[in-house]
């Protein structure tokens, strides 16, 4: 995805959080795109909302979360 895409698809997740904040694969789908972006703190900190989100809501795609956080931490699987 090209530079202008990910801007286009953080500006609609980031409106998309405000109106939704608390559905983990929202959140999980802006982390990515922070990921893509290489803004890593950004990425992790969504995460970590997804992470606690994922206690009491259904979230298909946690292991994929955990494993984007493993390795924007720097930890092995």
């Amino acid at each position: 995805m090209t530079a202008g895409r990910l801007n286009e698809a953080l500006s609609i997740l980031q409106k998309v959080i405000v109106a939704a904040p608390d559905v983990p694969v929202f959140r999980y789908h802006l982390a990515s795109v922070y990921h893509a972006l290489g803004n890593k703190s950004a990425a992790i900190s969504e995460l970590r909302e997804v992470m606690e989100l994922a206690k009491s809501t259904q979230f298909d795609q946690l292991d994929d979360a955990k494993l984007m956080m493993r390795q924007l931490s720097g930890k092995s699987e």
